[in-house]
């Protein structure tokens, strides 16, 4: 049986209206059922992301550590979205504005590769699906992953 948040369902956000988009691991021409728009989706690709080699276990002890020193952090928005997403939360009234700006970083990070345009985008991208998460929405939550 698959889910929403199975690695067999492929679901992505509309170019145009930002609703969800299923698509097959394929990819192609995909018509947004609710705008019309044709999304042109590529094939997944399910490289690994980054090139790691292999490295030895860490010690337990270490690695809790670690963890431990990460947890309670606050979740600090980079510069220029302090305003749009203030202590890292998405208020109702601006999830229209901080969709459009994500958009926009989405597609300067596709045309410029811009360092900061990637920032704002996995903040965006994070702080989004705490948001659909928070509100039940599981299809966008899971587009945002």
């Amino acid at each position: 049986m698959t889910t929403i948040f199975s690695a067999e369902t492929r679901i992505l956000i509309c170019q145009h209206c930002w609703a969800p988009l299923e698509s097959t691991l394929a990819g192609g021409n995909i018509a947004c059922r609710f705008c019309g728009t044709q999304n042109q989706v590529s094939v997944r690709d399910d490289r690994p992301m980054f090139n790691v080699d292999y490295q030895a276990p860490q010690n337990e002890t270490e690695r809790i550590e670690r963890l431990r020193s990460q947890d309670g952090r606050p979740f600090v928005p980079p510069s220029g979205l302090q305003d749009l997403v203030p202590h890292g939360q998405i208020v109702p009234w601006k999830v229209q504005e901080v969709v459009v700006v994500w958009q926009q970083a989405r597609h300067e990070v596709a045309t410029n590769g811009s360092f900061d345009a990637a920032e704002q985008l996995l903040f965006l991208t994070v702080a989004l699906s705490n948001y659909f998460g928070d509100q039940r929405d599981e299809v966008r939550e899971r587009a945002m992953v």
